[in-house]
Formats: structure tokens, sequence, C-alpha cells
């Protein structure tokens, strides 16, 4: 009977430990300056009554969320276009689904 050997190689240990460098966190910075322009979007939003306004700034608040917070800023081009796409298909999925109770007050 022969007993297989089951550690791997010196040469595979050291290969799959990885580079020695420090591995960082999350960049804070980053989510701080996003919420500070999110936060600037707001007061401007409030101060601004404008319908237009208020239009534009839900608008780039979303997808400054979307880029920072759900971290779409890095993925493929393609994905984020599926996103979006989604995101208006059930947004006018849900507005045909509430305008029949709007209409009838």
């Amino acid at each position: 009977m022969s007993t297989i050997d089951s550690t791997p190689p010196a040469s595979d240990v050291v290969a799959a430990s990885g580079p020695s460098e420090p591995v960082s966190g999350p960049d804070y910075v980053r989510y701080w300056n996003a919420w500070l322009v999110l936060l600037g979007i707001t007061a401007l939003m409030l101060f601004m009554s404008s319908t237009a306004i208020v239009v534009v700034g839900m608008s780039a608040k979303a997808v400054i969320i979307a880029a920072w917070f759900m971290h779409l800023k890095q993925e493929r081009f393609d994905f984020i276009l599926y996103v979006a796409v989604s995101i208006v298909f059930f947004s006018a999925i849900l507005f045909g689904l509430i305008l029949p109770d709007g209409q009838v007050m």
C-alpha cells in the first residue's frame, strides 16, 4: 500500500499566500465626498423649489448613489446599461399601475 501525501509542495504554498503587500481597506474619503455632494444637491433642491431642479437633482442623486455606493462605477458598461434599463422598465410598470388611481380622484 502506498500513502498519498496531501500536503502541497513548498513552492505552491508560497505562491498561494499572495503578495506581501498590506491589504488596505475601503477608501472612505470617496464615500464622504459623495455624501457631501449628495448633501449639497439636497440643499439646492430644498432652496430652489422649481420642479425642473427637483427632477434633475433626484436624477443626479440616483446616479451618484448607483455609481459610488452600489459600486457600479467599477463595473462594465453592459452591466450598467442592464441595470439602468431594468430600473426604467420597472419604474414605467409601477407608474402605469398607479396612474389609474390618480385619475379617479
